[in-house]
């Protein structure tokens, strides 16, 4: 209210079982309806997920076992943002996993004005890098201890 701001449902899970079960929910018109809306967004308030396993919002929610964070992490990821992977360097994968989400997409996010995420930990550390290099946030609420880490982990890299 204070921003004037809305939010629409999205009536689907995040994750769902196949491709083609994500292809045949896409094509619902209650699910179009508010896909389409999300080239309006212009402030995202956004989850930088974890994997690890204590922390990862997939897996606690039940879209993802441990062995699947496991597989993304030898796949080289640090961390999702609404389920969309990507590496420490901010590289994008091309998953299963994302071939499976009914959400914003990350070329979607990238263009938002502002995305705000609010992440904090030891365990969002490299999540944050990664996030950021991706444009897939472009601020950021956290503690002490994730933007220490951030930074030390920036120095080592040799990047300021």
């Amino acid at each position: 209210r204070a921003l004037i701001g809305y939010y629409t449902p999205l009536p689907a899970p995040a994750v769902v079982d196949s491709e083609a079960t994500r292809d045949a929910l896409i094509r619902d018109p209650h699910i179009q309806k508010v896909l389409e809306q999300f080239a309006n967004i212009e402030l995202a308030l956004l989850e930088l997920d974890s994997l690890d396993p204590e922390h990862s919002s997939l897996l606690q929610a039940g879209y993802l076992t441990v062995e699947q964070l496991e597989e993304l992490e030898q796949n080289g990821a640090v961390g999702d943002v609404c389920a969309r992977g990507f590496d420490l360097y901010g590289n994008l994968l091309d998953i299963p996993l994302t071939r499976r989400v009914i959400g914003i997409t990350a070329e979607e996010l990238t263009v938002i004005p502002l995305k705000l995420a609010i992440a904090g930990g030891h365990a969002v550390i490299l999540p944050i890098i990664g996030a950021a290099r991706a444009e897939l946030i472009n601020m950021l609420v956290t503690d002490e201890e994730a933007a220490t880490g951030v930074l030390q982990i920036l120095k080592r890299m040799g990047m300021r």
